[in-house]
């Protein structure tokens, strides 16, 4: 039971790559999960600069499905498949910071399949801690719209090889991860870092966690972004500390419900709002 309610909660529907936690479903077992994430924004956070004003609001919508199954106790294979609906606004906004004051992009919408991701997790320990290695790979499935700026999925295709270490208690667990995202197309390469932690309450059916997830370039990429710079869509060069909180609830033996949020305190070239989201699993 515990191992269900970890896998649950350590697959995060946000914006970080695929980071599930070392904890491995057992041979010929699986794990499903249907999750929404709901962002929209009208200004871009840039560090410690002043944000950046947007003349039309953005909406960034994601439908994901992830799935895992246990090839053996050991190896567990990894699929990750985020649906996007990104828009802009028909309204033009008040804007006090804008650095193309002279430049107003058209309204739109996109929708379409954004970078899939296949992976594979190997346990190189399992004793009072949980070691495992992680290695995913994602396609270069990328949607752009001049006129809009919108954009759907990076330009490149990547390689996120990771480390992932654990310890769970009867009604508690911690979690580390952390790795190196490798791009192609002059893309900056990424370290990508995890913490978390969480707590069962009301019989062990609610699980209380505390996330918080990291992006920094560790290279200078020099990617052509068009005109997706006044969108803060799949930007290069871009990086964030986001914390949130989530709550797992229990439905039945195999089923679950989730809800979460995260915050930015500290983000480059990302859309400036809360993400929230929430997903349905289920696992056998």
């Amino acid at each position: 039971m515990m191992r269900s309610l970890l896998l649950f909660l350590l697959v995060a529907i946000h914006v970080a790559p695929v980071y599930s936690g070392p904890w491995n479903k057992a041979k010929n077992k699986g794990y499903v999960q249907f999750g929404l994430t709901y962002l929209t924004y009208d200004q871009i956070l840039n560090g410690s600069e002043k944000r950046i004003d947007l003349k039309r609001s953005i909406s960034d919508h994601t439908l994901q499905l992830y799935a895992e199954y246990g090839l053996s106790d050991k190896f567990n294979l990894i699929l990750n498949l985020p649906f996007k609906m990104v828009g802009s606004g028909e309204t033009l906004n008040p804007t006090d910071n804008d650095p193309y004051p002279n430049d107003t992009l058209e309204s739109g919408s996109l929708t379409g399949l954004s970078s899939v991701e296949f992976g594979l997790r190997y346990v190189i320990l399992e004793k009072k801690y949980i070691l495992s290695a992680q290695v995913t790979i994602g396609n270069n499935m990328h949607r752009y719209d001049h006129g809009s700026g919108l954009q759907i999925g990076y330009d490149t295709y990547q390689i996120l090889p990771s480390l992932l270490l654990g310890r769970g208690w009867k009604k508690k667990y911690l979690q580390l991860g952390a790795g190196v995202q490798l791009r192609s197309n002059n893309y900056a390469q990424n370290f990508i870092g995890m913490f978390e932690a969480g707590h069962k309450f009301f019989k062990d059916k609610t699980l209380l966690i505390l996330r918080i997830d990291a992006k920094i370039p560790v290279t200078n990429g020099t990617f052509d972004e068009r005109n997706s710079v006044q969108t803060a869509l799949f930007r290069d060069n871009s990086a964030y500390l986001s914390p949130g909180l989530k709550i797992n609830q229990q439905l039945t033996t195999h089923l679950y419900v989730n809800f979460g949020a995260y915050i930015a305190p500290y983000s480059v070239l990302e859309g400036a709002q809360i993400s929230l989201n929430g997903g349905l699993a289920y696992d056998w």
